[in-house]
């Protein structure tokens, strides 16, 4: 079964290259209509060799195996406790039913069984038990985890029953000859060269998981594609002038703010003896003589008269100052000039623009590739939810939250009490 939602990998497929339907699996074809052609049965689509498996049932365990943790401990579901044969010895028929499994729901019919959820989130729920600092943090960690995971399997299995229940009779016909294209594409990227090794080959790669599971994963992959491809696609669609919009609204993303690196001297008109000074030296040196005369005590301006200003687009759009006088002065400097004397207020100021730093910027040439492919994402993935949301008003399953709940419960009695 799926435990990461193969919709997030079709859509992913389908938004990055843009509004292209030509989405290939694992077999080197996307799943159309036209792959679902009539067949006969081959030998490899014969029924009898796809059965599925049987009831999970009890099994008779001693309990002493139980209290060394020979066996995983569950909810027992199923049949009734199966009797002791009388070739067994007969302190087996005293044994308890051990827990081995349990059926936490159901989502359109296919039941939810607690170890084949949890066995994928089997590490990572470990890891946590480790990684918390208590047991209530590990159960919130838990829950939101497996809460992710059931809602992308739910969103899975609605979409593979729909898709299914889709299908033309034609198309289920030829539904036969695509899964054994399917396997024996599998059989063969396994490198095994028959069933029989490849399902080796699986089991030893998916920890446990053969070529039947496989094929499964990677059916219910196309079908989900199938899907999106007919039913979502359709209705996504991202134009140019979206684009531009887009890089409009992010403009400042794209083109990180400039600094212009100002110096200003303040010197009082009641002090005509410094501005003398400053006016003559001001005139006659360079930058570095400005610096000097800002850094000294008898410039009024703080910060030893540093004034970084940022600014965004041009920098005669900027905004540096209060007072009109001082902005206009500004806008008009190159980097290394120096304004005029501003008489204003009973002071004569000067302004010095040292340099302007304005870090990379891309344009919409830069990026429009990257916009589209987000846009038509983020659209694909608002598309899917309306349509998923239109899918559970008709799906039945079980309430979420309860089967949340004992998910938890059970992973809380294997993976964080046993590691404590």
């Amino acid at each position: 079964m799926r435990y990461r939602s193969v919709f997030i990998a079709a859509a992913g497929l389908l938004a990055v290259s843009g509004c292209s339907s030509d989405v290939a699996g694992p077999s080197g074809q996307g799943l159309e209509p036209a792959d679902f052609r009539a067949t006969t049965m081959t030998e490899s689509t014969d029924p009898a060799k796809t059965k599925p498996a049987p009831p999970l049932g009890a099994v008779p365990i001693h309990q002493s195996e139980a209290e060394e943790h020979l066996v995983d401990i569950g909810v027992l579901v199923g049949q009734p406790p199966i009797e002791p044969s009388p070739a067994l010895p007969p302190e087996m028929g005293k044994a308890k039913p051990v827990i081995v499994d349990s059926l936490v729901g159901q989502i359109n019919g296919r039941p939810v069984y607690a170890s084949e959820f949890l066995g994928p989130l089997e590490g990572r729920l470990r890891g946590l038990a480790v990684e918390t600092r208590d047991e209530q943090q590990w159960v919130r960690a838990a829950t939101q985890r497996i809460k992710e995971v059931l809602h992308d399997r739910l969103r899975d299995e609605l979409f593979i029953t729909e898709a299914q229940a889709s299908l033309s009779p034609e198309q289920k016909k030829g539904l036969l000859h695509f899964i054994d294209t399917l396997r024996n594409n599998l059989v063969s990227t396994a490198g095994a060269g028959a069933a029989v090794a490849a399902d080796e080959v699986y089991r030893e790669r998916n920890n446990g998981q053969g070529l039947d599971t496989q094929v499964q994963k990677e059916l219910d992959q196309q079908m989900v594609t199938f899907q999106v491809q007919t039913k979502v696609l359709p209705l996504v669609n991202v134009s140019w002038r979206d684009v531009q919009l887009e890089y409009n609204r992010r403009y400042t993303e794209f083109n990180p703010a400039a600094t212009a690196m100002f110096l200003v001297i303040y010197i009082p008109d009641s002090k005509p003896e410094v501005l003398s000074e400053f006016t003559r030296r001001i005139e006659g040196g360079g930058a570095e003589d400005f610096a000097e005369l800002a850094a000294r005590p008898e410039n009024e301006f703080p910060d030893k008269g540093s004034w970084p200003r940022k600014f965004e687009r041009e920098f005669t759009e900027g905004k540096f100052f209060a007072y009109p006088e001082y902005e206009n002065a500004a806008h008009v400097l190159k980097p290394g000039q120096t304004s005029p004397p501003i008489h204003l207020k009973n002071r004569t100021a000067w302004i010095h623009l040292q340099k302007i730093e304005k870090p990379p910027s891309k344009s919409l040439y830069d990026v429009q590739i990257s916009l589209f492919n987000e846009l038509h994402r983020q659209r694909l993935q608002e598309e899917a939810d309306r349509y998923f949301a239109r899918l559970m008003n008709k799906a039945s399953f079980s309430d979420l939250n309860s089967m949340v709940a004992q998910l938890v419960s059970i992973a809380h009695d294997r993976y964080y009490v046993t590691q404590k």
